[in-house]
């Protein structure tokens, strides 16, 4: 897993946070809603910050990000959680990371209790009060 490798570049551990706070939130009822995942990462390829990383690069970190979580949730979660506390402070990552979270919410049109849950996991992490994402 491309998380914490010290390979990985800024940007691309950044793109590690996005995709995984949204995984997060996805994962976190236990249905995995594809409706906005293809605009997530094409919008991710856009911003201003990732558009630095080749578009398959993009793809492949969403993929493997996703394959984690797949495999083991709670793991994964920890995962982001730690990665997102650590790339807080990249310009792009901080306002990526709370589009990306709510983005999965809207996918199913509802918030269940389990995403409200990771969303305020979400804000503690990026230095926020619960419940500010």
């Amino acid at each position: 897993m491309t998380f914490f490798d010290p390979a990985v570049s800024d940007v691309e551990r950044a793109a590690c946070a996005v995709a995984g706070a949204y995984l997060l939130v996805t994962f976190s009822d236990g249905q995995f809603e594809k409706t906005e995942e293809v605009q997530l990462r094409r919008g991710l390829a856009e911003k201003a910050g990732f558009t630095g990383i080749d578009a398959d690069r993009l793809d492949a970190i969403f993929i493997e990000v996703q394959q984690a979580f797949t495999a083991d949730y709670d793991k994964a979660a920890e995962r982001t959680l730690d990665l997102i506390r650590v790339v807080q402070t990249h310009k792009d990552a901080h306002k990526a990371i709370i589009e990306s979270a709510q983005t999965a919410v809207i996918a199913d049109k509802m918030v269940t209790p389990q995403e409200e849950n990771a969303l305020n996991c979400i804000a503690v992490a990026l230095g926020l009060e619960a419940g500010d994402v």
